[in-house]
């Protein structure tokens, strides 16, 4: 008798396991969503970053427009891999040397990603500006 349960699909006690089912599988579909994306929101905050920090720095070295462009690019690629925020601070560092101390390039770092955030979050999803 037990056995007729499990295959009539219309007994109550499978429905209800099918709706539970259900509903398991939307929350982790769900959750699977939130966290692609708020991927690629800290994706797109940390690259908005990079490129204002490349510009910045530039300006420091006392490139022109077209070579602070060009720069800030490179950081962009820079960044591309795991540790990236490690590798453009390295390279940034090193290229500032005698313009500005870790401290103030971290410094800089962090207030420029606080602004990319603030950005994306209040719908200025446009690509970073220049």
């Amino acid at each position: 008798m037990g056995r007729d349960k499990d295959l009539a699909p219309d007994w109550p006690g499978n429905c209800e396991r099918d709706s539970i089912m259900r509903s398991f599988d939307d929350r982790q579909k769900s959750f699977e969503s939130k966290f692609a994306h708020d991927a690629e929101l800290a994706f797109r905050a940390e690259a908005r970053r990079n490129r204002r920090l490349g510009l910045w720095a530039a300006g420091l070295m006392g490139r022109s427009a077209p070579e602070a462009g060009l720069y800030a690019e490179g950081l962009l690629a820079t960044a591309l891999g795991e540790n990236g925020g490690g590798r453009v601070f390295e390279r940034v560092s090193a290229d500032l040397q005698g313009h500005a101390d870790p401290q103030m390039i971290r410094a800089k770092m962090e207030s420029l990603l606080a602004e990319a955030w603030q950005e994306l979050r209040s719908g200025q999803d446009g690509p970073p500006r220049r």
